[in-house]
């Protein structure tokens, strides 16, 4: 009996040093770039640096390394070649495509991403706006230096900030792009004259192939209607003069439904007074309420705006017609050609905000 729980023991701890030792030998990929050119594929890898504190190039958090090939699998085999450890997709959080894959080859890289099983579809897909994709994964610094986690961090901020970005999983965007009626986004992101990185509007597709951007209020506009924005702030000015009203949007609820032979855009939004330069009364209820009215005028003209823009680029990214096929059970013949109308409830909170009182003498 003894020495069958000896060589059990055995058994444990030579496993145990052996994943050690495995794990060791793996170059955990945090991002990967790919740029089309020339006929070619080109991968970039991030790679982040376990090496110990007594190896020179340990100082360094993260390396990239690049690699081409005539097609994606090629790229990937020969970018993987030139790691001096086995390459490990389980922990990819971002992948940036050039704007040309993105046009013209993002059915390409799917495939690939499908059909790899070593990688999760889990991770965030980024356009590369106005800049290749490598040059925006190769942008570590000292205070950032893993550039990966820097994007996920700013996606995950731009929430509570300037909701432009958006936080589609791949695995959803695929369904997406898979799914008759309706068409998918992605969040792009550039590298400035100065060497930062900051996001600019949403990427629109019809199907594989990107078609559009949105502007960034656009952009803002989607993520309401996507019941994603937290912070989405709107902008009045008084009556002839520089001061403002703003109002910021910290909770949004949409439903877009096909009745009565139209699709129905019906939106439930609350927000909170951020800005009162104007001065108007909030205590009165008829000034409160006509607030509330003409500020959810600006937000439904936005959203036509929205709606107009994805007509013209014949880009279904809100479902119209996955709206239409629920109610009637077939698609509309063009689901531009359907009639819409936007309805805005919305609420201003008040709590929080402090109101002049007269004493009197």
């Amino acid at each position: 009996m003894k020495k069958i729980v000896f060589l059990i023991a055995i058994i444990f701890l030579v496993s145990g040093c052996y994943d050690y030792r495995e794990l060791n030998n793996l170059g955990i990929v945090a991002g990967v770039a790919l740029d089309y050119k020339d006929d070619n594929y080109y991968v970039t890898l991030e790679i982040f640096n376990d090496k110990k504190e007594s190896d020179s190039s340990a100082n360094e958090k993260s390396y990239t390394v690049n690699g081409n090939g005539k097609n994606v699998a090629q790229a990937f085999a020969n970018t993987n070649l030139k790691l001096d450890r086995q390459a490990y997709y389980a922990h990819l959080k971002i992948v940036i495509i050039s704007e040309d894959i993105a046009k013209n080859h993002l059915e390409d890289i799917t495939d690939y991403f499908i059909r790899d099983q070593a990688i999760r579809d889990e991770f965030y897909l980024l356009v590369a706006m106005d800049s290749e994709a490598k040059d925006v994964l190769d942008s570590s610094t000292k205070v950032y230096p893993l550039t990966t986690n820097r994007i996920v961090s700013m996606l995950e901020n731009d929430k509570f900030n300037k909701n432009i970005s958006n936080t589609v999983p791949f695995g959803n965007v695929v369904n997406k792009i898979l799914t008759k009626g309706v068409d998918a986004i992605l969040t792009t992101i550039y590298k400035t004259s100065n060497d930062n990185i900051k996001f600019g509007g949403l990427a629109i597709f019809k199907k594989f192939k990107m078609v559009d951007y949105l502007t960034n209020q656009e952009s803002v506009t989607f993520n309401l209607l996507d019941s994603k924005a937290k912070n989405a702030e709107y902008t009045q000015y008084c009556n002839n003069s520089k001061n403002n009203f703003t109002v910021s949007i910290y909770d949004s609820a949409s439903e877009i439904t096909y009745k009565k032979e139209k699709i129905q855009v019906n939106l439930k939004l609350q927000g909170d007074i951020t800005q009162n330069n104007c001065n108007y009364d909030l205590r009165n209820y008829k000034v409160e309420k006509k607030l509330e009215e003409e500020f959810a005028k600006t937000i439904k003209k936005q959203i036509e705006n929205l709606i107009t823009k994805t007509q013209e680029s014949d880009s279904d990214i809100l479902g119209f017609n996955s709206a239409y096929y629920k109610k009637e059970k077939k698609y509309f013949s063009d689901w531009r050609n359907l009639d819409y109308t936007v309805n805005i409830d919305l609420k201003i909170n008040k709590k929080g905000l402090i109101f002049e009182v007269h004493h009197a003498n």
